[in-house]
This record gives C-alpha cells, sequence and structure tokens, in this order.
C-alpha cells in the first residue's frame, strides 16, 4: 500500500537521522571495526493499520564490525507544534546491535488518532502545514561503560489526508412529495489511503437569511474516491415557502472525523419547480 507522500518523507527522515546517530558512533575509531549501513530500497515502508493506530515501519540493516555490542539503541521522536506543544510521541523498543554480524533494526512511528487532540488532529486531517521532528538516540557501548546520546530536529511539511471534499452544487436536483421536498446533494471526499476504511461524519445544513430549513447527517465507511449522494430532506413550512419562491440559500457542508471537522460553504439559488 503507497500512502503518498506523507510516508516517504517520514522515511527520509528517520533513515537519515539512523544513519546519523551510526556516524556519530563511528568517532570510536578504536572501539569500532567498522560499520555498514543498508537502507530500504522502495521510498517507503510498510504501514500496518489496527483499530485507530497507524505505524510506518522502516527495516534498516546495520553490520556492527566492532569489538564490542552496541546495546539498548533506542529511538525516541516528537511531533511538535508551531507552539513547541507535543502532537505525538513514541519510542521504540530498545535494541542490541550485536558485534560481528548484521542486525535490522525496525524503525517505527505510530500515529493514534485517539491521543491526538481534536484541534490538532484537524490539522492532521483536513488542513497543511509543517511540524518540528525532534528525534534523540540513545545507546550504551563497551559493555555499558560508555552512553552516547544525540538529538535531531526536522521540520517536516504535512499534506491532509483529506485532499479535497465538497458538493457538487451544479448537479443538486429534488424530489417532491406532498409536503415535503428531498434534496439530493451529490459529494466527494477524495482522500490518503491513510483513511481507507476509516468512519467519518458528514452533514449538511441548508438555511436562508432567517433560519435553518433543515438538516441532514450520516455515518459513512471512507474508500477512494468517495462519492455518495446525501438526502435532505425540506417539511412543512420550508417547503410550502420554496415550492412557490425563489430563494437564495446557504448549504453547509461538514466532515467530522474523531471531533476534528471541517466544513464547505455554497450560495445556491433556489428556483421553485416549474
Amino acid at each position: 500500500m503507497r500512502w503518498g507522500l506523507i510516508g516517504i518523507r517520514l522515511v527520509i527522515v528517520g533513515v537519515s537521522l539512523l544513519i546519523a546517530a551510526i556516524i556519530l558512533l563511528s568517532i570510536i575509531p578504536l572501539a569500532i571495526g567498522g560499520l555498514d549501513v543498508q537502507t530500504p530500497e522502495d521510498e517507503e515502508g510498510t504501514w500496518s493499520i489496527e483499530g485507530d493506530v497507524l505505524t510506518l515501519t522502516t527495516p534498516v540493516e546495520i553490520y556492527n564490525g566492532g569489538f564490542y555490542n552496541i546495546e539498548d539503541f533506542t529511538i525516541s521522536y516528537k511531533f511538535l507544534n508551531e507552539n513547541g506543544d507535543i502532537v505525538i510521541q513514541g519510542r521504540s523498543e530498545p535494541v542490541d546491535i550485536i558485534a560481528g554480524r548484521t542486525t535490522t533494526l525496525n524503525v517505527s512511528f505510530v500515529i493514534d488518532f485517539n491521543t491526538i487532540d481534536p484541534s490538532e488532529l484537524k490539522k492532521i486531517v483536513f488542513e497543511s502545514g509543517s511540524y518540528d521532528f525532534a528525534v534523540n538516540i540513545e545507546t550504551f557501548y563497551m559493555m555499558k561503560l560508555l552512553k552516547l546520546g544525540i538529538g535531531f530536529n526536522e521540520t517536516m511539511e504535512w499534506e491532509p489526508m483529506v485532499s479535497d471534499f465538497g458538493i457538487d452544487v451544479n448537479a443538486v436536483y429534488y424530489e417532491i412529495n406532498d409536503s415535503s421536498f428531498t434534496v439530493n446533494l451529490p459529494y466527494y471526499i477524495y482522500i490518503s489511503d491513510m483513511l481507507v476504511g476509516k468512519q467519518m461524519m458528514v452533514h449538511c445544513t441548508i438555511s436562508n437569511s432567517t433560519s435553518v430549513l433543515g438538516s441532514t447527517e450520516k455515518t459513512i465507511t471512507l474508500t477512494q474516491p468517495f462519492n455518495d449522494i446525501l438526502e435532505l430532506t425540506l417539511e412543512n413550512d420550508a417547503a410550502n415557502w420554496l415550492r412557490n419562491n425563489s430563494e437564495s440559500l446557504t448549504i453547509v457542508f461538514t466532515l467530522e472525523f474523531k471531533g476534528a471537522s471541517a466544513s464547505e460553504n455554497y450560495e445556491y439559488l433556489w428556483v421553485p419547480p416549474a
């Protein structure tokens, strides 16, 4: 499964930081006989989904030609917003890089939707922007007599998981009943593969200059691409008024994902049926 530039950038940042840490270790020439790092041939790692937790794992092979094991090699990371608040954080399990052998390190980055504040989740899902990606690497050497640590900061551009959504106002049509109108609103959602199979709430209201005439909502399961029709029923006074009068209406179309939401507004000129 290819998850676009988000996955590629995470892998590039993660692998480059890991290589930099290995280079740091090589400043001890008396203790290390040589290091060889093999990064993945493809640009992306492997994404896995379990519930609302997304995990990107990138395998990196390291040959330790020195005399001592590199012990408890640990990577911790944080994504910070423009205010320095932690949005996502995680820590890898300690791994030993055995002397005289090749060891595979699985560098993992985890995104758990349930642990992210809705205001930040809105930026991740619906908006583009940049985050400060802070990584700290710690390890022990020479039978744990020597502890090494290094920190890195990189700025990573983030693309929204929902790249586009909206109502095709030119394709809106309606059905007339005795005391109501059913307005059919064709809509579309374009998403990253990260969201395929996830549930999202869609909500729509239609109003004039004085009041809300009607609203509707439904829960959908996302596919890529996603196209559907939202049915909104206008009843009683609203239906009777629109049956005989032109009206400038406002349509508000909203997506909601785990408390984070985004909306599009449309002006729609209603013309009564002939």
